[in-house]
């Protein structure tokens, strides 16, 4: 017998008390019979704790309620079994994110194709600085390097880029892109200014690799892929 069906009970009591003013018998207990003062105070009483028995009643209803839910809802299922992390976990982007996230790194590998176009132009390696680090950097400077202790410089033109996929790691400092860049370019003498060698548009199959650097992604890295250029008469 729970206190609350007790209090119920006993409430119950008062009042039939005081609407009948007693001289009744409940399982071998007598109600003698009261004045209508004692019938007041019987019916105020057994109003309070019908209340309090119900009020008791209805708030354990709730928190049983409330931890069911919580553990139904507290883990979720996916068809392997496995528990499905929370997303702040699975460090997942909001729909919202994702064109702005394709966008930077969009620039960011645009960016540094015209850094490579103007160190190239201008043998000086310094100016991939701030947009190309890591290995990308080292293969960019070591060609321009080559190039100018052959007496060349490399003019460089950027047709088109055709971005095919994208993806970023959880921790969000590091991304893959894959693009397909169409470049032409020409071999010109340092000391004559002449044309020596000359290609026409190629296309370029390439996975980029870019690290985030405070507010902006960076060329670390990058792998090409396909056939050479096919040579041109210079014009």
């Amino acid at each position: 017998m729970t206190p609350q069906f007790i209090f119920v009970a006993l409430g119950g009591i008062l009042i039939f008390t005081a609407i009948l003013g007693g001289g009744f018998e409940v399982r071998e207990v007598k109600i003698p019979q009261v004045k209508w003062p004692t019938r007041i105070v019987a019916f105020m009483a057994g109003f309070i704790l019908v209340s309090m028995g119900l009020t008791d009643n209805v708030s354990s209803a709730d928190r049983v309620t409330g931890v069911v839910e919580a553990r139904t809802t507290t883990t979720t299922r996916n068809d392997g079994g496995r528990d499905t992390l929370p997303s702040e976990i699975r460090h997942e982007t909001p729909p919202e994110d994702n064109a702005w996230i394709r966008s930077s790194l969009e620039a960011a590998v645009l960016k540094a194709s015209d850094a490579e176009i103007r160190a190239h132009l201008e043998s000086n390696p310094r100016l991939l600085d701030g947009l190309v680090t890591g290995a990308a950097y080292r293969k960019i400077a070591d060609d321009i390097t080559s190039l100018a202790s052959q007496g060349l410089v490399d003019v460089e033109q950027l047709h088109d880029q055709q971005f095919e996929s994208f993806s970023v790691d959880p921790s969000g400092q590091h991304a893959e892109v894959r693009v397909v860049e169409t470049w032409s370019n020409v071999l010109y003498s340092t000391k004559t200014n002449s044309c020596l060698r000359a290609f026409a548009p190629y296309r370029v199959p390439q996975t980029a690799s870019l690290e985030r650097q405070g507010d902006r992604w960076v060329l670390s890295d990058f792998t090409t892929y396909g056939s050479g250029p096919t040579e041109k008469r210079c014009q």
